[in-house]
């Protein structure tokens, strides 16, 4: 399910738009801007929760910093 909803993020939502970082909104704002985008990226209620349980899994992740050199 992750899986699909990494393709939905980084196919059907940037193919009109580049890719806001998910750290940048909360969990509440993505799933109120999935509802609103869903009908033109033609998502079905499937492809909304892989969508949505991929990015709840990315905002759980911790924020690691690279190392500049």
């Amino acid at each position: 399910m992750l899986q699909e909803g990494r393709s939905v993020f980084f196919g059907a939502c940037t193919s009109c738009h580049a890719p806001d970082p998910i750290s940048k909104y909360s969990l509440p704002q993505w799933e109120a801007t999935i509802e609103k985008m869903a009908p033109r990226a033609r998502l079905d209620a499937g492809r909304r929760a892989a969508l949505i349980a991929y990015i709840r899994s990315a905002k759980a992740l911790p924020v690691t910093a690279t190392a500049s050199r």
